[in-house]
């Protein structure tokens, strides 16, 4: 009875309470905030009470733009999952423009009792599945669940999920390129469960390719790559339901690039200044362009910059004084503000240089030098001389003493000073003094050369290169014959030159007397003696290169042939130097004569394998008209074409050609004798192989080796344990030994315990 009265007075002050909760939502409506049911409702707001009273929905001001008539209406067939009745709303589907309150009155006697009073929920029937409205409050005094909605549809209390709520955080502005982390740590669940989260682009800036790190923790990031807006939702599921989605909007904005026009800079006038923008930098990675410009110059200066769009420009201060080059760079959008460097051209003095020191002579004209004087500046120089000193007693004076090249003539003996100074038209040099010590002309040396011996009838050249001056003085030369063989009309010719020449016509002694002079005196006279002889005697060859009948010679080689005495080199041509092929066929080339030696150079390198002929003729003469005793001719054979490897590996060792001088090296192990260069030790570096060059050919087997030479032989050394090696013998060796019997070979290869060889005619031994 007593839980009865209880009951009794609860529920009149429940309902009580929903009278008074509806005439205070109800203050401040314009119209209609009477509770009944129907109720036409307009922009003014109002209250609608379902018939029973247990079901209230307040209509705040402004949340309908036009008339609507509002039901609250108890369902009369019970729904699963609710507490008590459930009530329609209608009509059902309206959306408000602001959040309308629903108060639904519960009964305790309906709450199962091991239910928790305090999870009550005022919940939305959705698909037949009741979903908890994430902002009610229960009122355990009153028994009254309360929440908000913007829809229309059937509400009723229940105990069950609330829908979770995103939050995705404040929105924000930074740097295009920077790192930004996003926040959801601001969700909620009103059941207290734990929430997983599901971040997401919605909009993007053009051409943006930003993604989100970590779009399913609380806490992801992305970095913006396009200036513009980024909307990125957030979605929070409790483990039942996904939460309205939540918007944060962040914007990126361009960072102005900065500017450094580099260091300030002291520079001489008139030399090449680099700029340097290399450190200008831009805080959002964008390329740079750049724009430098003279903002501040010295009057009179016509300076321009040269690539003044590049990193790296350049000018020229024309003048001396300070230039201010201004640098501003853009990042495509925006400029930097200016950066200035300060660039101080100064001019730096010329160098004066007034030559070497010397001797000159008393009464001869000297030239001096300022040829040598500089300007750091490149400026055009103008010069000033001036005796410093001179011997007591002189009256020597300067000609042309502002030139770069005056003269003077020193007229008495002893030291002369004479300084010299240049300028640039700003500054003078510092002076520079050279010193000449004049004496008394030393009379010239004449060298007449070497007396010697001529064959009459073919010219001789005298030289008189040998005499000198004491004073360096210029020669001029003069030559006379002294005596002539009796009969003789020898005469000279160009006899005041350095290099005369006559033709002895008869035998006998002709002697030629030099004299020179250096302006000033003559020289002592100095003979020659010149003995001509008639020659009868016909030269022959003493030496032929290659020799005759020689093998492998080197498809480059130069061909010679080394004459008995000198001979005329007007007589050595193609017509009596012959070189035929195997063919029969003229090979072309080039012919030279030095020292009694003719030189043959083919134009093109001869053939491999082949036979040569060379041929000299008895038109090859010497100086006295004698011809070759006899046609001279001898024949040789070019090296063989072998396309083997010029390097090869064994077992453990290895072994190389050089190609320089077809020499052999090897290295590695030489347990026995592979190496070849009469040792049994082991090489880390390669060893040159005892005694072998012009080799066109190697290989190497297991712990032996085998060379082809130019001349078709076969070398072989190292183990010889099965014959390897081809001498005749069973013994190993550490140096090349000749494998017997073989020529014109020109392939071989080395097995491990065998060698092989091809030879020229195609037959292959072993």
């Amino acid at each position: 009875m007593r839980k009865n009265l209880n009951l009794f007075f609860k529920e009149f002050l429940v309902i009580t309470a929903l009278l008074m909760f509806s005439l205070i939502l109800g203050c401040g409506t314009k119209v209609n905030d009477s509770p009944k049911n129907p109720n036409t409702i307009d922009s003014g707001g109002g209250t609608v009470k379902s018939d029973d009273e247990d079901a209230l929905v307040n209509i705040p001001e402004d949340a309908i733009s036009e008339e609507e008539t509002i039901t609250v209406k108890a369902i009369s067939s019970p729904i699963s999952g609710n507490i008590g009745s459930a009530f329609e709303f209608g009509p059902d589907g309206v959306v408000f423009d602001k959040p309308v309150t629903i108060s639904i009155v519960y009964k305790e006697t309906d709450i199962p009792s091991n239910m928790d009073e305090s999870k009550l929920r005022l919940g939305k029937l959705m698909n037949n599945e009741w979903i908890g409205i994430a902002d009610s409050t229960v009122d355990t005094e009153k028994n009254v669940v309360t929440g908000t909605t913007t829809t229309f549809s059937t509400y009723g209390v229940i105990v069950g999920n609330a829908i979770p709520v995103a939050n995705a955080g404040v929105d924000k502005e930074i740097s295009k390129g920077t790192l930004t982390s996003l926040d959801g740590s601001g969700s909620s669940d009103a059941d207290g469960e734990a929430l997983t989260y599901h971040w997401s682009f919605t909009s993007r800036p053009s051409g943006s390719n930003a993604a989100i790190s970590g779009p399913n923790t609380v806490n992801p990031s992305f970095t913006p790559d396009v200036v513009g807006t980024y909307e990125i939702s957030l979605v929070v599921n409790d483990g039942k339901i996904d939460s309205s989605p939540d918007i944060v909007i962040v914007t990126a904005v361009n960072n102005p690039p900065i500017s450094n026009a580099g260091t300030d800079l002291n520079v001489n006038r008139g030399k090449s200044v680099q700029l340097n923008g290399s450190g200008s930098s831009d805080p959002d990675g964008d390329a740079l362009t750049y724009l430098w410009t003279i903002t501040s110059r010295p009057t009179g200066s016509n300076a321009t910059i040269t690539g003044q769009d590049t990193v790296s420009s350049s000018f020229i201060p024309d003048v001396v004084g300070t230039f201010e080059i201004s640098l501003v760079v853009g990042d495509g959008r925006v400029n930097s503000s200016p950066d200035t460097v300060i660039v101080v051209a100064v001019n730096n003095p010329p160098v004066a240089n007034a030559g070497n020191h010397r001797n000159i002579t008393i009464g001869k004209s000297v030239q001096l030098n300022g040829s040598g004087s500089s300007d750091p500046n490149g400026d055009a120089l103008t010069y000033l001389w001036t005796f410093t000193s001179r011997p007591s007693g002189s009256n020597a004076a300067l000609n042309v003493a502002n030139t770069v090249n005056p003269t003077f003539t020193p007229d008495l003996g002893g030291t002369y000073g004479i300084s010299l100074v240049v300028n640039d038209g700003q500054t003078d040099s510092l002076i520079d003094t050279v010193t000449m010590t004049a004496v008394v002309n030393s009379p010239p040396v004449a060298n007449a050369g070497p007396d010697r011996n001529v064959i009459t009838g073919k010219f001789v050249q005298l030289n008189g290169s040998g005499s000198s001056d004491p004073n360096d003085d210029a020669l001029t030369y003069l030559w006379t014959f002294i005596s002539l063989p009796s009969g003789s009309n020898a005469a000279l010719n160009a006899a005041n030159t350095l290099i005369p020449i006559f033709t002895p016509d008869l035998e006998g002694t002709y002697v030629i007397r030099l004299v020179v002079n250096d302006g000033q005196s003559g020289s002592s006279p100095d003979s020659v003696s010149i003995v001509a002889a008639t020659d009868n005697t016909a030269p022959h060859v003493s030496l032929s290169l290659p020799s005759d009948g020689e093998s492998g010679v080197a498809i480059d080689t130069e061909i010679k042939a080394v004459f008995s005495e000198i001979m005329d080199p007007i007589t050595i041509n193609p017509n009596t130097f012959i070189v035929t092929g195997q063919s029969g066929s003229i090979v072309s080339g080039n012919i030279t004569y030095n020292d009694k030696t003719a030189t043959f150079k083919p134009y093109v390198a001869l053939s491999f394998n082949s036979t040569y002929t060379v041929n000299l003729t008895t038109k090859i003469k010497d100086y006295a008209g004698n011809s070759l005793e006899t046609n001279y001719k001898w024949s040789f054979k070019t090296e063989m074409m072998v396309s083997n490897a010029i390097i090869s590996a064994g077992s453990s060792h290895t072994v190389a050609i050089r190609k320089s001088d077809g020499s052999v090296w090897a290295w590695g192990a030489n347990d026995s004798g592979q190496l070849g260069d009469g040792t049994w030790d082991n090489s880390n570096i390669p060893v040159e192989v005892s005694g072998l060059k012009k080799v066109i050919a190697v290989a190497a087997g297991y712990s032996h080796s085998v060379a082809v030479k130019s001349d078709g032989t076969v070398w072989a050394w190292g183990a010889n344990w099965s014959g390897q090696l081809g001498d005749g013998s069973w013994g190993n060796s550490n140096t090349p030994v000749k494998v017997s019997g073989l020529t014109d070979v020109i392939a071989v290869a080395a097995g491990s315990y065998h060698t092989a060889a091809v030879k020229s005619d195609g037959t292959v031994w072993a």
